[in-house]
């Protein structure tokens, strides 16, 4: 459910934040930023997605003494390093906005 709640909050983050960052480009740019913007965000979830599912692979296979348990682990421990993931982009866009206005 977290998750669910998770992927909800990102897609409704995204438009905003897109609109944002293109903003201050000039008229003839945006088409090449969106198609770039599309094409890291393809790029960074498939490499978040491998790393990941590494990450629960790794933590899954060397608790194997937790028995049918052990996956459950490697999925907190993937959701953990996610969250930190999420709250140092976060610290970084505070910190950049607002460095960004004091400028």
């Amino acid at each position: 459910m977290l998750n669910v709640l998770r992927c909800l909050a990102i897609g409704c983050l995204m438009m905003p934040l897109v609109n944002y960052g293109t903003h201050a480009l000039e008229g003839n740019k945006i088409t090449h930023a969106t198609a770039l913007l599309t094409s890291l965000r393809t790029i960074a979830g498939a490499v978040g997605s491998a790393v990941f599912v590494s990450v629960l692979t790794i933590f899954s296979t060397h608790s194997s003494s937790l028995g049918k348990l052990a996956q459950i682990f490697g999925m907190h421990v993937s959701f953990i390093l996610k969250a930190g993931c999420a709250l140092i982009l976060l610290a970084v866009g505070i910190f950049s906005l607002h460095n960004k206005a004091n400028s």
